[in-house]
């Protein structure tokens, strides 16, 4: 048979560009890998006091994107004669000073500009510039690690862009993001750009670092836009006006409380900002941990708004996040959250498998039955986190001693949500653990 030239090598073409070397290959890769992990954390360090409803949805996800953006490039790097844990170290000292600047965003609109104005197109640029430069043979792996990123960092770019442009609504707007891009912009060039490689200028030619030198530090209140009224304790957040129906009003109180899983995904947001040195694959499951919390706020909003309900008609509830921030070191928040609420969780009856068998069953409700059976299959998941993170990692595998830890977290929880009683009832859906068969399961957080 004769050779097919057009099916050589399995579609490959241009196999004998000279590309990148192993070595500088690996370089570069470590660049754009730290932007990612960079990236992750400062949508993490700035969720709980974003206080645009929207921008709080696209930062948790892209910080789950990221994550895996970050993981795809590790692995690749680990396999070009690297260490994988060497890719946890600053790769050039100007780089680390320009994303240490766009963490300083001191607004909305600046953490914006930063993140989808400027550090995502140059990621983007450095992805399609570098995929040219290899060869798609000896490199392929590379080469399709970057045709799974660059997609979603292009929906990042447009989608973050877009978005910007509806907080661009004056002048002094408009000003604040340019001169922010404009000082950021500067900073990226004095790292050689994104793959280090570019003219880099005199550090007497760059403009004042933000910051004075000083760590950054992370704002611990809850933001929440104009839209919404705020509240600490949860029962005025999930009120259900009297429809004569239990099994109606039960369903809405479940919308409700999925609605406001905004503050455990703040609180998820903030551990991985505040608990330092830990190894990386526990930053990946916070970051989709996180997202999935993000998400299932987003389940309660679809939901409610399917039904004509006013998603500000209730007070949003930030008592989860204020309440870990308040009490509870960061491996206690998620020892809280993990151990004590969500594994908890896992025991029939009533727990998540009551839910969604309520709405499936009770409420006949097909779309919140679908919510509930995913968002069922991710408190599994979350489950599998505290086992990992907490009870094996914290605890050495003594269960009995981390539920005791999860136990001692629910009483300060409970001491904390005290000082909001008006009439000597905490107003806390943990202080008297009771199931409601009626109305479903729909405690929650």
């Amino acid at each position: 048979m004769r050779e097919n030239v057009d099916f050589r090598f399995a579609g490959i073409e241009e196999v004998e560009r000279l590309g990148f070397g192993v070595e500088e290959n690996a370089r570069r890769l470590h660049r754009f890998a730290y932007v990612e992990q960079r990236l992750m954390f400062i949508a993490a360090g700035h969720l709980l006091s974003t206080p645009e409803w929207e921008a709080k949805f696209l930062l948790g996800r892209h910080l789950y994107e990221d994550a895996e953006h970050h993981q795809t490039l590790r692995t690749r790097i680990g396999e070009l004669r690297r260490s994988e844990h060497s890719v946890d170290n600053p790769p050039d000292p100007a780089l680390a000073t320009l994303m240490d600047q766009a963490l300083r965003a001191e607004n909305t609109v600046e953490l914006l500009t930063g993140i989808y104005r400027v550090l995502k197109p140059a990621l983007v640029a450095a992805y399609r510039a570098h995929s040219q430069r290899i060869n798609p043979l000896v490199d392929y792996p590379t080469g399709r690690a970057l045709r799974l990123v660059l997609p979603e960092e292009e929906e990042h770019v447009a989608l973050g862009q877009h978005y910007l442009e509806t907080l661009l609504i004056g002048d002094a707007e408009r000003s604040c993001a340019d001169a922010w891009a404009e000082h950021l912009n500067a900073y990226l060039t004095a790292a050689g750009g994104l793959s280090g490689d570019a003219p880099r200028p005199l550090a007497s030619e760059l403009p004042p670092a933000r910051g004075d030198g000083q760590p950054w530090v992370m704002p611990q209140t809850s933001g929440r836009d104009a839209r919404f009224r705020v509240s600490v304790p949860k029962p005025p957040t999930i009120h259900v006006p009297d429809r004569g129906d239990p099994v109606r009003e039960g369903l809405e109180q479940m919308m409700w409380v999925r609605f406001h899983e905004m503050s455990p995904a703040e609180t998820v947001a903030a551990i991985m900002t505040l608990q330092k040195d830990r190894p990386w694959d526990f930053y990946r499951d916070l970051a989709r941990h996180c997202w999935d919390e993000v998400r299932h706020a987003a389940f309660g909003q679809a939901a409610l708004q399917a039904e004509g309900i006013d998603i500000t008609s209730n007070p949003n509830w930030i008592g989860f996040a204020t309440m870990c921030l308040s009490e509870l070191n960061p491996i206690q928040a998620y020892t809280h959250l993990t151990v004590a609420i969500e594994q908890a969780a896992m025991k029939y009856p009533p727990g998540k498998r009551q839910e969604y068998e309520f709405c499936r069953d009770k409420a006949q409700h097909p779309l919140m039955a679908l919510y509930q059976d995913y968002d069922w299959a991710d408190e599994v998941i979350h489950s599998h986190f505290g086992q990992e993170w907490i009870i094996r990692r914290e605890y050495g595998g003594d269960r009995k001693a981390a539920i005791a830890a999860g136990e001692a977290t629910m009483d300060k929880r409970i001491g904390f949500m005290a000082q909001f009683s008006t009439d000597g009832t905490i107003p806390d859906p943990f202080a008297k653990r009771r199931s409601t068969p009626d109305k479903g399961s729909a405690s929650g957080y």
